[in-house]
């Protein structure tokens, strides 16, 4: 009965060897798509408002009209097992502490999945993680591409016009904005996909750019939904960032976006 305590107060964990055992043990079954296994990123809290000598707890709020509950928030990274299902092979879990963030956590996690295996990777996220703080933790991936979801009123930047020859000064960074909800510059690529009822047009834009992560080049694209008269099924498109190689299908990139919504399914079914 004491030894019960003992492991649990003086036990250790290797994370970086239960991350290659759990790597290993993933299903059989795991689909890929396009050639790349598929894992979605993403936060959750643990309300704990009646512990109170529970150690290390922050305040959870997920809106402006919500007030704050003390309690934990943990970053997963799972496998996406199945297409059309919502089971998940958990990868890695960890608790987001008070002095650092969910962008900072998810990018450990995302190195660390890159070090696994050289199999391609595509890690899917929502538009919490478009920044410069999480991007730039993932400049220097080799196995995994980022699939990041942009909020609509983003400004990405194009290449930079090459400077003159035996022009004084540091070479340019950044070219023309692109915004979002403006896009002026004509598409290069575009792409039409059959969900059920809906029409799903894509319309994509290369060789971009956040203005803080400057070397990290990817494709912007727009996925709007329509419905079988051509009107939109929904208000606005959908935007997306894709950080890997401009020869995948633009309706293989969506398709693996619109997967990510297991991680939500096996959120809500754990906690239940």
């Amino acid at each position: 009965f004491s030894m019960v305590y003992d492991v649990l107060e003086d036990g250790e964990v290797d994370v970086t060897e239960l991350g290659k055992v759990l790597y290993e043990a993933q299903p059989a079954d795991c689909e890929s798509m396009a050639g790349y296994e598929v894992y979605a990123v993403d936060a959750t809290p643990n309300p704990r408002p009646e512990a109170e000598t529970l150690p290390n707890r922050v305040l959870l709020k997920s809106d402006k009209a919500t007030p704050a509950v003390p309690g934990w928030k943990f970053s997963w990274l799972v496998r996406l097992v199945q297409r059309d299902t919502s089971w998940i092979a958990p990868q890695a879990v960890a608790q987001i502490p008070a002095d650092s963030t969910a962008n900072q956590v998810a990018g450990t996690q995302v190195a660390a999945l890159d070090k696994q295996s050289p199999h391609p990777k595509v890690a899917v996220l929502d538009s919490g993680y478009f920044n410069h703080l999480f991007l730039a933790l993932c400049v220097a991936l080799k196995t995994v591409i980022i699939l990041v979801r942009m909020r609509r009123n983003c400004t990405l930047y194009e290449a930079p016009v090459p400077k003159p020859a035996k022009s004084k000064g540091a070479p340019r960074k950044h070219g023309a904005k692109f915004k979002l909800n403006q896009p002026t510059r004509t598409p290069d690529r575009t792409a039409t996909l059959t969900l059920g009822p809906l029409t799903v047009v894509l319309t994509a834009w290369h060789g971009l750019h956040l203005k803080k992560v400057a070397t990290l080049v990817g494709m912007a694209l727009r996925v709007e939904f329509q419905k079988a008269d051509g009107t939109p099924r929904y208000q606005r498109p959908l935007w997306l960032f894709w950080t890997g190689p401009l020869t995948v299908a633009l309706g293989d990139a969506c398709l693996m976006y619109l997967w990510r919504f297991a991680i939500e399914h096996a959120f809500r079914f754990m906690k239940q």
